[in-house]
C-alpha cells in the first residue's frame, strides 16, 4: 500500500510534469476505490454483512426501495471489470443510499434575503457556497416538503450542467433548500466522504453522465442504477483519512511548485527588465552576461519564449542588438528620399496628402536615447500609405478573391482557410492602396488589435476594415517594418490610442501618428538578419520545450505506475489517464 513518504520522495522532484499534480489526485481518488490505498484488516466486517444492517435501517426507516428490487444488470456491462479486494462487494446506490430531487422554484419565487436555494452554481470545489445564492421567503419555504430541506453535512450532486455529476457537502451549518437539478444524496450508515470520492473518480463520470443531448445530466435512474465499490464501514473510515492525508500532501506539492514557478517568473521578468532598459552601457552589459549564463532557467516555459522575443524586439528598436557602423549612410537622408517617393505617388493620384506625416517628432519624446545616424519619426512617414479594408459590406461569392476577416490574421502568418471570398470585380474596383501586396503588414485594429503580419507572397486578397494595411516605402525594409510592429513600444502606444470601452478600436490616425525610431538602411537590414536568427531560436526552443513537457509527462506516468499502481491492473486505466 502507498505511504505519504514515499509519494513525497518520488514526486516533488518531479512535479513539474504538465498537469502532475492534479493527475496524482485523481490516481490518488481511484486507487481508494479500488482497495489499493490502505491494508485491509480481516477482522473488519464484510460488506456483505454491513448491507443487511443497512437493509434493517431502511426497514425501521420505512423505505421501500430494498436492496433485493434493485436492477441486476451484469456488472461487467457497466464497465467495472476489476477485482474488489476481499470483503469488498459491488452494490447499486439504490441499495445503499436514497436520492432526493431538488423543487422547480420560479424566477419570481427569489428574493434577496430570506432562506438560500441551492442550485448547480453553487457546487464549487466539493462544498456548497453561498456567495451568490438567491433566497425564497420562509413562507415558501415551510410549505415544501421535508425532503427539499437540506440538512448540515448532507451530500448534493449536480444533475444538469457543464458540472453534473459533481459533488459537494453542504458545510455551511444552515438548513438550505434544494433547487431544481440538485440531488441530496441521503445515505445509510455509509461513510459519505467515501461515497464523494468516488464520484470525483473519472470512473463514476464516466459511467454515471449521459452526454447524449447538447446538455449532459442525470436521471434519478441512472444515479441509483450507478455500480459502487463498498468497502467494509471500518476500512471507508480509514480510506477517507488517508485520502485527506495524501490530499494536504498535494496541496504542499502544489503550492511548492506554484512558489518555484513564481520565483522563475519574477526572474526571468527582472533579468529581460535589466537586458531591456540598462541605466548604463555597463549595467547592459552585466544584464546580457547573465541571460547568458542563465539562459536554461530563463527559457523554461512557453510563456517566457514570448517574454523573450519580446525582449528581442525591444533591443532591436533601441539600437542595442547589432553594432553601429559609422559609415552607414544616415536615416536623415532615407526620411528625405521617402518625401520624394510620396510626392511622385500624390501626383498619380495613388496616395492622398493625408498619407504625409503632419508632423516631425522630437527625440526627447523617445523614453531611451536613440543611437548616432538615427532619426524619430512616425508611422505615416515611413509607408507610403496606411489604409484599411473597405468600410462597405462586400458582397459575398462562393468562389473568387480571399475576403479575410481578423480571424484570418493570427500565429504572425495569414490563414486562408475558412475565409470568405468575393468577385474579382469588387477586388479589382478597391483602391490599389486597399489590396494588400507582398512586401505590406497587415495590422489589426480591432479587439485583438496590435497584431502585425507580413504579407510574404504575391497571393491576390482583400481585407475588413479591421485590418489596418500598412505599405512600407521602397526606403524601408518591410520586414524590419514588421519586427517593430510587434514590439511592446509599439504596442503600449497603440494601447493609449486605442478607444472604446466593450471592444477597443485603434484609429488609423493614431496608427499613423506612432513613434518608430528609424535606423540608417544598412542597419535595418542587418537587425533583420539578426532578429530572425534569434526568433527562429526560439522557435527551437519552443519546440525543445515541448518534447522536453512530453517527456516529463510519461516519466512522471511511469512514477505513477511504478509507486502507485502495483497491483493494480494498467488496461483498466485508460480512461483514469485521460485527466
Amino acid at each position: 500500500m502507498t505511504n505519504p513518504n514515499l509519494l513525497l520522495k518520488h514526486f516533488s522532484g518531479n512535479i513539474e510534469a504538465p498537469g502532475a499534480v492534479s493527475r496524482l489526485r485523481q490516481l490518488i481518488l481511484n486507487l481508494a476505490v479500488r482497495g489499493k490505498l490502505v491494508d485491509q484488516n480481516p477482522d473488519d466486517e464484510p460488506a456483505s454483512e454491513f448491507l443487511l444492517r443497512i437493509d434493517a435501517e431502511k426497514t425501521q426507516r420505512a423505505i421501500k426501495y430494498s436492496r433485493t428490487a434493485a436492477p441486476s444488470l451484469p456488472i461487467a456491462k457497466q464497465g467495472m471489470d476489476y477485482e474488489l479486494p476481499s470483503g469488498w462487494q459491488w452494490v447499486r446506490m439504490a441499495e445503499i443510499a436514497k436520492l432526493w430531487n431538488g423543487f422547480a422554484f420560479g424566477s419570481g419565487d427569489f428574493t434577496s434575503d430570506g432562506i438560500p436555494v441551492v442550485r448547480i452554481g453553487d457546487l464549487q470545489n466539493g462544498a456548497v457556497v453561498l456567495d451568490n445564492a438567491v433566497c425564497v421567503s420562509e413562507k415558501i419555504a415551510n410549505a415544501l416538503k421535508p425532503e427539499i430541506w437540506i440538512p448540515p453535512d448532507a451530500l448534493l450532486i449536480a444533475m444538469s450542467g457543464a458540472t453534473t455529476g459533481k459533488v459537494a457537502f453542504n458545510f455551511t451549518g444552515r438548513r438550505l433548500l434544494l433547487n431544481q437539478r440538485v440531488g441530496r444524496i441521503e445515505l445509510f450508515l455509509v461513510n459519505a466522504k467515501f461515497i464523494k470520492l468516488f464520484f470525483e473518480t473519472i470512473i463514476a463520470r464516466n459511467l454515471s453522465i449521459s452526454s447524449g443531448t447538447a446538455i449532459p445530466n442525470l436521471s434519478t435512474e441512472q444515479i441509483n442504477n450507478t455500480i459502487v465499490p463498498l468497502a467494509p464501514l471500518a476500512e471507508q473510515h480509514r480510506i477517507v483519512s488517508k485520502v485527506d492525508e495524501l490530499m494536504k500532501l498535494c496541496e504542499r506539492l502544489e503550492a511548492a511548485q506554484a512558489e518555484r514557478e513564481n520565483q522563475r517568473d519574477r526572474l526571468v521578468s527582472a533579468s529581460l527588465q535589466r537586458l531591456s532598459k540598462p541605466a548604463d552601457e555597463k549595467a547592459f552589459c552585466n544584464a546580457a552576461r547573465f541571460c547568458i549564463r542563465h539562459f536554461d532557467r530563463l527559457t523554461t516555459h512557453p510563456e517566457h519564449i514570448q517574454q523573450l522575443k519580446k525582449t528581442i524586439l525591444d533591443l532591436a528598436i533601441r539600437g542595442r542588438l547589432v553594432r553601429q557602423e559609422s559609415t552607414d549612410e544616415p536615416a536623415e537622408k532615407i526620411l528625405l528620399r521617402i518625401q520624394d517617393e510620396k510626392l511622385n505617388l500624390l501626383r498619380k493620384g495613388i496616395i492622398k496628402k493625408n498619407d504625409f506625416a503632419q508632423r516631425s517628432p522630437s527625440e526627447s519624446e523617445f523614453p531611451f536615447r536613440l543611437p548616432e545616424g538615427w532619426m524619430p519619426a512616425n508611422l505615416q512617414a515611413l509607408c507610403q500609405s496606411i489604409a484599411d479594408g473597405d468600410h462597405l459590406p462586400p458582397p459575398k461569392a462562393d468562389a473568387g478573391i480571399p475576403f479575410l476577416v481578423i480571424g484570418n490574421v493570427r500565429n504572425e502568418k495569414i490563414d486562408f482557410s475558412g475565409c470568405r471570398h468575393v468577385l474579382e470585380e469588387y477586388y479589382n474596383n478597391l483602391n490599389p492602396i486597399r489590396r494588400p501586396r507582398k512586401g505590406d503588414v497587415l495590422y489589426t485594429l480591432v479587439g485583438s488589435y496590435g497584431i502585425p503580419v507580413l504579407v510574404e507572397d504575391n497571393q491576390q486578397f482583400c481585407v475588413q476594415r479591421h485590418i489596418g494595411i500598412l505599405r512600407p516605402s521602397n526606403e524601408i525594409n518591410s520586414t524590419f517594418l514588421y519586427w517593430i510592429l510587434g514590439s511592446r513600444w509599439v504596442f503600449d502606444q497603440a494601447s493609449k490610442r486605442a478607444t472604446g470601452i466593450a471592444q477597443k478600436t485603434v484609429p488609423l490616425e493614431g496608427l499613423r501618428n506612432i513613434l518608430i525610431p528609424l535606423p540608417p538602411i544598412a542597419e535595418q537590414n542587418r537587425i533583420v538578419t539578426r532578429v530572425n536568427e534569434l526568433i527562429t531560436l526560439c522557435h527551437q526552443i519552443e519546440l525543445q520545450l515541448s518534447i522536453s513537457q512530453s517527456e516529463k509527462s510519461r516519466l512522471f506516468d511511469s512514477l505513477l505506475h511504478n509507486a502507485l499502481l502495483p497491483y493494480v491492473n494498467l488496461n483498466n486505466l485508460k480512461n483514469e489517464r485521460a485527466v
